[in-house]
């Protein structure tokens, strides 16, 4: 399933990764109304408080034989951890988040993104409850408005790590649900407070 998936992936993004130029071939220019439309995209998809700004001085073609361009998105507010890059299509009209190179593998593709989640799973900055090096790691994915998601937190310190305390640590990870409306900034504030220690 996985590999159909990525087939699918890697078939939609074949018509923005054929646009190779040659030396004479000029690509479209980044204008800032084009900019104004990712910044108003971004904001409007993601909803960072305070809202999220361009990177205009980082912005670059990717990879450079192509018209695609690579545009660096980040929080206006500095003390919000919110970082992202977005590519743009060479005719300026679509944006998105993943680029697949069809001169790879798709299994080989698959199998370094599913390395990249692993390593993303095993994030050391993200709070955790029990043994650093215990053998069982659990993350948790969690929202701070979901009634389930406190149903679970509960269960796990009241029934789970006092009888596995030695052998299991779990991993918190935000995960902001879009229907509640105050998960994001709930999580924001979850991910500071963890920074600060």
């Amino acid at each position: 399933m996985l590999k159909q998936a990525a087939s699918r992936r890697l078939i939609l993004l074949a018509g923005l990764i054929v646009f190779k130029i040659n030396a004479h071939d000029e690509c479209t220019p980044v204008t800032q109304p084009t900019l104004d439309r990712v910044e108003a995209y971004a904001n409007l998809h993601y909803k960072v408080p305070g809202g999220v700004t361009a990177v205009r001085d980082n912005i670059r073609r990717f990879p450079p034989e192509t018209c695609l361009v690579r545009i660096p998105i980040r929080a206006k507010d500095p003390t919000i951890p919110f970082h992202l890059s977005v590519t743009l299509s060479p005719d300026r009209r679509y944006v998105g988040t993943d680029i697949a190179d069809l001169g790879q593998d798709p299994e080989e593709a698959e199998r370094l993104l599913r390395l990249g989640m692993i390593r993303a799973l095993n994030d050391a900055t993200s709070p955790t409850l029990g043994p650093s090096g215990a053998p069982v790691r659990v993350v948790v994915f969690s929202d701070f408005q979901c009634p389930y998601s406190k149903s679970l937190d509960g269960m796990i310190r009241a029934e789970i790590l006092p009888k596995t305390s030695s052998v299991v640590s779990v991993r918190f990870r935000n995960l902001p649900l879009p229907f509640h409306p105050h998960a994001r900034e709930a999580a924001l504030i979850g991910a500071c407070v963890a920074q600060a220690g």
